[in-house]
């Protein structure tokens, strides 16, 4: 693949939402056209929830948390997030920017 952009992690085709930041203040259910995106609370005055869309392997989110207040990270229906400490939920409580990539269908790794 020499020469072909393959975005980040060696993406062939990162999602709608790669280099884009979206930044809420209240809770979430993200799109699937976002995939790629950061995820941000900048500008939240209290804790949020975001909802992930269904987990397809290829998708990824980027995740910040900058006020300091905490991002429940959680999956959609059966969809599991792997490397939290509940099988559907992650709790961001830390200013570091947290990724969530599907390489396996329904299942959120934490990396």
């Amino acid at each position: 693949m020499s020469g072909e952009n393959t975005g980040r992690y060696g993406r062939v085709n990162p999602g709608q939402g790669f280099g884009q930041q979206y930044d809420y203040t209240a809770d979430v259910v993200l799109a699937s056209t976002q995939d790629g995106a950061l995820i941000t609370n900048l500008g939240a005055v209290a804790a949020i929830a975001v909802t992930l869309p269904p987990a397809i392997a290829g998708r990824e989110f980027a995740v910040m948390r900058i006020p300091a207040y905490s991002i429940t990270v959680t999956s959609v229906g059966a969809d599991t997030i792997r490397g939290g400490p509940a099988a559907g939920s992650y709790v961001i409580n830390n200013r570091v920017i947290t990724v969530f990539a599907c390489i396996v269908d329904g299942t959120w790794e934490v990396i």
